[in-house]
């Protein structure tokens, strides 16, 4: 019971005088980062005015500077060593975690190549503090996203070299669950925890059996002499009774 009413066709439109053609009225891989929803042919064209959203960029850079932050906080309070620092309890001197933190710095200064003058974070304001956090410049992003909007998204999204694929790639060097470097630590101390529980278990195995031993030896001593005080008894006894004939 059914009839087609209307042959389906793809949509057709053109960008800057340039012919296109989809099969969804929903476009988005004709103007990278540019979504274009189809409603209605119409006779004369449409401007489209794309202008850069600084303080989108703004927003999303400081996301990932409080990321930073936090974790090369997090490791510098573990590596931190002080009067009052317990190496017991830290991981001061920690060759792993120092490795952790060096890569987290040269993540800062990594310079991606073929992207025109913006290369850096610092080229985008992101700036280093004494104590090596990060914080934003917004004058400065300001300025790169106006000059090379481009190469600001380049910055990150660059195949390989880009932020956003040395980032990934540091995080699964130190915590890929099969061969990261700190998960290959962690392994290494729970490693050593046992082994350490199983010298004491052992260490209080050979105590307790030495015990038991000298407690058997104890006993057995115990014997040996209330035997001689027995014999000592009916030797003074017997000595007393003979005296007393003899008297």
């Amino acid at each position: 019971g059914l009839a087609m009413t209307s042959t389906a066709a793809n949509a057709h439109f053109t960008v800057d005088g340039l012919p296109i053609e989809r099969q969804s009225n929903e476009v988005s891989d004709v103007i990278q980062g540019v979504s274009f929803s189809l409603k209605a042919l119409t006779a004369a064209p449409e401007n489209v005015v794309l202008t850069s959203n600084v303080d989108g960029t703004a927003e999303k850079l400081q996301t990932f500077i409080t990321a930073y932050n936090d974790v090369a906080s997090l490791v510098q309070k573990q590596l931190a060593v002080t009067d009052g620092s317990n190496r017991q309890s830290t991981l001061a001197g920690d060759g792993t975690v120092r490795g952790l933190q060096q890569s987290l710095q040269r993540l800062v200064t990594t310079a991606v190549d073929g992207l025109g003058s913006v290369r850096t974070l610092a080229d985008i304001g992101v700036k280093t503090g004494r104590d090596g956090s990060l914080s934003l410049d917004k004058n400065v992003l300001k300025t790169a996203v106006a000059r090379e909007p481009a190469a600001l998204n380049g910055l990150f999204s660059q195949a390989a070299t880009g932020m956003g694929d040395v980032a990934s790639q540091m995080v699964d060097r130190f915590t890929n669950s099969t061969d990261g470097t700190l998960v290959l630590r962690q392994r290494g101390l729970n490693g050593a925890v046992d082994r350490l529980d199983d010298d004491q278990l052992r260490a209080q195995a050979r105590i307790d059996a030495f015990r038991d031993r000298i407690v058997k030896q104890f006993t057995a001593m115990e014997k040996v002499v209330g035997s001689l005080n027995s014999i000592s008894n009916f030797l003074s006894q017997n000595l007393s009774s003979n005296k007393q004939s003899n008297s």
